[in-house]
């Protein structure tokens, strides 16, 4: 399988400035991850809101 070409997430905004698109850099990152890790990290992110939850109530 090719490896897929990640694009620069450091754009020029209207005023000259070199800001971070972070629509562009999680979104490649996102793409990299395959089916099974995505729920896997899923899962673990709403296992810690869940154990907040119950922390903070």
């Amino acid at each position: 399988m090719a490896e897929k070409q990640l694009r620069d997430p450091w754009i020029m905004n209207e005023r000259g400035q070199r800001v971070w698109n972070a629509k562009v850099a999680f979104g490649d990152a996102w793409s990299l991850v395959t089916p099974v890790e995505r729920r896997f990290l899923v899962v673990v992110v709403i296992g810690l809101l869940i154990v907040l939850g119950i922390h903070w109530s």
